[in-house]
């Protein structure tokens, strides 16, 4: 049986991707609101209303995560 990890298992059921802020705390972010990412040097996640959070993640881990959670969602969406 696979452990449960509480970010990645709930992030599944409710639409989000799990990422980390500097500080190495997982969080998890619902796709659907983030307007843009920058590098500058670090990785900036800037929201729809404006909010601007630092990750560690890089720009292509950031991209590959939403993608990946849109295939799924189009995926289920064929189920």
């Amino acid at each position: 049986m696979t452990p449960f990890s509480f970010t990645a298992d709930c992030g599944k059921l409710f639409g989000m991707i799990e990422l980390t802020t500097l500080a190495g705390k997982p969080i998890l972010l619902n796709p659907d609101t983030i307007r843009y990412c920058e590098s500058t040097p670090d990785t900036i996640v800037c929201f729809m209303d404006g909010t601007r959070l630092p990750i560690k993640e890089t720009l292509i881990q950031v991209k590959e995560k939403v993608l990946e959670f849109r295939r799924q969602e189009r995926q289920a969406s064929w189920s």
